[in-house]
């Protein structure tokens, strides 16, 4: 995980995609940042007027964007059905659904699959049951 330097959030003006796969994000204040194509996962947060946080750190003396976290008033809307499935267990289990980070919640979802799968594995679930065991431990592991 990289050592993040500093933060700053910024408004999303516009963003695009270059030749070489980067996003390029316009800030309200006419500034331009680059999110490398290495970390694509986080492309989807720069929409435009969202509002990002930004965790910048450097190698080699040259600062990247390294993690950047969505504000809470960004909703997707093409969240997909069995996510939604997943954030009603959790709040029934008294989670909370606010993330700080991408690859925290990637890492939580896999996480949530690896035991599933181990069930499966171990013969106590079938197949097609380890679906519904993921969303059960993702509810778990949400309620750190």
């Amino acid at each position: 995980m990289a050592d993040i330097k500093r933060r700053t959030k910024i408004k999303v003006k516009s963003s695009s995609v270059d030749n070489f796969g980067n996003l390029k994000v316009v800030t309200e204040k006419g500034n331009e940042v680059k999110i490398a194509k290495k970390r694509e996962g986080l492309f989807d947060f720069f929409q435009d007027g969202a509002e990002v946080t930004l965790g910048y750190s450097e190698y080699m003396n040259k600062e990247y964007v390294a993690e950047a976290t969505p504000s809470a008033q960004i909703v997707s809307t093409d969240t997909p059905v069995e996510d939604d499935h997943m954030v009603e267990e959790a709040k029934k289990m008294g989670a909370t659904t606010e993330r700080t980070s991408y690859n925290e919640e990637k890492k939580d979802r896999s996480m949530a699959v690896s035991y599933a799968k181990d069930e499966f594995c171990a013969g106590k679930i079938k197949v097609e049951e380890i679906k519904d065991r993921a969303n059960f431990y993702i509810g778990y592991i949400l309620n750190k």
